[in-house]
């Protein structure tokens, strides 16, 4: 049954995936994929910090830990190419300027 429910949860995303490029590039627009990505360890140290909760983030290494168990959160997208940006020592602004610098 898991598993069952894993493969619906992957189709559903890779066909929203499929028709946001679609819808984007036949207006002309181009889809830029950028996976940012951390260490697990750096995860759970920064799980519980407060800026998680306006954005209703889960806030425990628990929740964490649940949410990746139940599925792939962490893989590239297989059917599109991307640019990987590792974060594990990046502060947010550095994340964002690097992802910044890719689309630009």
């Amino acid at each position: 049954m898991r598993n069952e429910s894993l493969m619906k949860a992957q189709y559903t995303d890779d066909d929203f995936v499929r028709q946001l490029e679609k819808r984007v590039t036949s207006h002309g627009g181009e889809v830029m994929f950028i996976q940012i990505y951390c260490e697990k360890e750096e995860l759970l140290k920064r799980v519980t910090g407060e800026s998680r909760r306006q954005f209703q983030k889960v806030r425990s290494g628990e929740g964490l830990l649940k949410a990746l168990a139940g599925g792939d959160q962490v893989s590239a997208i297989d059917f599109v190419t991307s640019v990987k940006v590792d974060s594990t020592n990046l502060t947010v602004e550095e994340t964002v300027a690097k992802a910044l610098a890719i689309i630009r």
